[in-house]
């Protein structure tokens, strides 16, 4: 402790050593920012991307706009403590994407 307190009252400056290892301190801290900086800036522009599509398809899939990816047949089986199981068969259109999909009766979206 007596050293930093000597050294703070001494008239003497750094030297040389001491000032060109503190200057490439700063400098490699810098360098680490703007590398910081520069990754966050790309990751943020995926993740913008990304959402934007997401949401273009949920868009799609919900507001049922365009055509339909497709015509299938479901089965709906209804069970009832009353009444042996009831079986319906309808036809439904597919709108969406691959990976959103909503589904309408046929007639009912578009």
């Amino acid at each position: 402790m007596n050293g930093v307190i000597d050294k703070l009252s001494s008239r003497r400056g750094e030297t040389l050593a001491e000032t060109l290892i503190s200057m490439a301190v700063i400098v490699l801290a810098a360098a680490l920012a703007a590398v910081m900086l520069t990754a966050a800036y790309r990751i943020n522009l995926l993740a913008k991307s990304a959402d934007e599509a997401y949401n273009s398809e949920l868009s799609a899939a919900e507001c049922q706009t365009g055509e339909p990816l497709g015509r299938e047949k479901a089965v709906i089986k209804i069970k009832s403590s009353v009444s042996d199981a009831e079986r319906v068969e309808a036809e439904i259109y597919v709108y969406g994407s691959d990976s959103l999909r909503s589904y309408s009766s046929a007639g009912a979206g578009g």
